[in-house]
């Protein structure tokens, strides 16, 4: 289990979302992802695949609960999505919920199919 872990992780939500593509059997994540934007900092994104330009974020309550916050991430995602990525939140019902809409939906992206076990974790 211990190979799993990132230092790069910034919350527990995103740490369990590695988890869970892991399990999936998904390529290896990326964490912190840096996408330069043009002007200002560049957008940083919470893990992904950079060769596929597909990345996952964990939309926790506290930074992503509310409509300016939803509105500030939809304009985000619609500038990334202009820049050719393709960028997928999730919830903590998506990661932590029993659901296998986020392995399949994440299988579908990324071309391959997901292995649908048990969690190890």
């Amino acid at each position: 289990m211990f190979d799993l872990a990132d230092p790069g992780a910034e919350s527990p939500g995103e740490s369990w979302l590695r988890l869970r593509c892991a399990d999936a059997g998904f390529p290896p994540l990326t964490a912190q992802i840096e996408v330069p934007r043009g002007r200002g900092r560049p957008y940083r994104l919470d893990m992904g695949w950079p060769e596929r330009m597909l990345a996952v974020e964990y939309d926790g309550r506290e930074f992503h609960e509310g409509t300016e916050q939803r509105a500030r991430d939809e304009r985000r995602r619609a500038h990334l999505a202009r820049l050719g990525w393709t960028v997928v939140g999730v919830g903590a019902g998506e990661v932590l919920g029993r659901s296998l809409h986020l392995e399949l939906g994440l299988a579908e992206l990324l071309g391959v199919e997901p292995q649908l076990r048990t969690r190890t974790w």
